[in-house]
């Protein structure tokens, strides 16, 4: 047994409060108690023992039922509306009929009841019993608060570990949306007008703008896409690719809260300008290194700073679209060598065949007229319109086609959805018809020459009633005739 424990079973450490009016019963008590080691303290009416009670806080009350000024049943009363001295036991002692005392005592709050004149003896019993009864209600109830801190605790953890899921599946829905929309796209002011929506609407900003290398000066990032500026605000939003700021933006690889970068002197004059268009947040798009673009977001409309989860989305988003502007920068760059590629082909065709450049250009007119019609935008026009210049082009030029180029012209063919082979066949069948038929043949006579998708054929016919497809999209003669 424990020193503590030792000391607990003789009373050491114990508090008993006496209250009663009679000095020989308190200076009894006294006496008894501590000789079990009890420290006695007292009171003579019930006011004083309220007081008593409040100031000692002590660990059993003997409490008499006759007291002036108040009784001992007030006092049993108000000390079980008290929450320090609730569980504080009370035993309660009267000269009263034994019944009547007891019930009047228990009903009042009292833990147990000894009749006048008692047995020291069985006092002492009783107060050691209701002691140790105590111990153990104290006892349970620190382990119930704790096993309630435990819970909480556990409860704490389930509601962050939700907020997590809850956050992981916003940006992740956020990310699969913007996504689904950049792969649609393949030009970087696309990419940047379907980001600069998800994060307008995902963080509550009404200004933002993201920059792109200049084209007449790439290694400058210039407005291209803005939202809610000024043209006087979104002028000041220049940033030198080789500049301070991108060189640091690099180097984080994450969105930077203004305030992140007041703290490095060295960007203060480039910084000065994007701080007066009121940018507070921005967001490198990094691919492979390298500052493909950069948002800059004002603040944000509810007047909060960016927290947490704002800078996760943002740098999320960030990440998906800087894939996408370079992905998009490679298709341009592929697009290009690719129309130079027909454009040496188409010289070479023509300088044998006079006038073939010029019909399958009207050819790729006519699909890129039918692409837009049936809703086709972006890279299915382009595409088409380069697929279909050097499949007549090829048509055309026989065995005089560069042998790299031909692949490449037919796979894509093949590799175009139907819809868009539909459209690509009906154009060269409109040419072939256009070339052997007079000029002024009515549209309704051309379209009964051609066969092919009934859906694309209703998109030409329109075409030729509102007069979009003119004498420039059919083929002419040396003379300037039309064929």
């Amino acid at each position: 047994m424990s020193a503590t424990s030792t000391a607990r079973k003789s009373g050491t450490g114990y508090t008993v409060l006496v209250v009663d009016d009679d000095p020989r019963i308190v200076e009894l008590l006294h006496i008894a108690l501590g000789a079990h080691g009890f420290r006695v303290v007292s009171a003579s009416n019930g006011e004083e023992a309220l007081k008593q009670a409040f100031d000692e806080q002590p660990d059993l009350i003997i409490l008499d039922v006759r007291l002036p000024r108040r009784s001992g049943y007030e006092v049993c009363e108000q000390i079980r509306r008290e929450p320090e001295l609730a569980v504080v036991p009370i035993i309660m002692v009267s000269a009263l009929t034994e019944t009547d005392a007891r019930l009047q005592g228990l009903s009042r709050g009292a833990d147990d009841y000894l009749p006048k004149p008692f047995s020291p003896k069985e006092l002492i019993a009783k107060v050691r019993r209701h002691l140790a009864r105590a111990e153990e209600m104290k006892t349970l109830h620190r382990r119930a608060r704790e096993l309630a801190g435990e819970l909480e605790r556990a409860r704490e953890e389930a509601r962050r570990a939700q907020d997590e899921l809850r956050r992981e599946r916003v940006v992740q829905e956020a990310n699969d949306r913007l996504a689904q929309d950049l792969s649609r796209l393949d030009r970087p002011k696309d990419v940047a007008s379907s980001l600069l929506f998800a994060l307008m609407t995902h963080l509550g900003v009404e200004a933002a703008t993201v920059s792109l290398p200049d084209a007449n000066d790439p290694g400058t990032l210039t407005p291209q896409v803005t939202r809610g500026l000024s043209s006087e605000r979104a002028a000041l939003l220049r940033v030198p690719g080789d500049g301070e700021l991108a060189r640091l933006l690099v180097a984080l690889g994450r969105p930077v809260r203004r305030e992140e970068l007041d703290r490095f002197p060295i960007l203060r004059s480039e910084l000065d300008p994007l701080v007066a268009a009121g940018t507070a947040l921005f967001i490198p798009l990094c691919a492979r290194g390298r500052l493909v673009g950069l948002v800059m977001l004002g603040e944000k409309s509810e007047g909060s700073a960016f927290h947490g989860m704002d800078l996760e989305m943002a740098g999320s988003l960030g990440q998906v679209a800087a894939l996408a502007v370079e992905q998009s920068d490679l298709v341009r760059h592929a697009e290009e060598t690719f129309r130079q590629a027909v454009d040496a082909y188409a010289t070479i065709i023509e300088s044998q065949q006079p006038g073939a450049r010029a019909r399958a250009e009207r050819v790729a007119g006519v699909a890129e007229s039918l692409a837009r019609e049936m809703g086709f935008e972006g890279s299915s026009g382009l595409s088409m319109r380069l697929v279909a210049l050097a499949a007549t082009l090829e048509t055309l030029g026989g065995d005089l086609a560069p042998v790299s180029l031909r692949p490449r012209v037919w796979g894509s063919l093949r590799e175009a959805p139907g819809l868009e082979r539909e459209i690509l066949a009906v154009a060269q069948g409109f040419a072939d018809v256009v070339t052997r038929i007079d000029a002024g043949t009515p549209p309704t006579q051309i379209i009964a020459h051609l066969q092919g998708d009934r859906h694309v054929l209703n998109a030409l016919q329109e075409l030729l009633a509102r007069g979009e497809l003119t004498k420039s999209d059919t083929p002419q003669h040396a003379d300037g005739r039309a064929a």
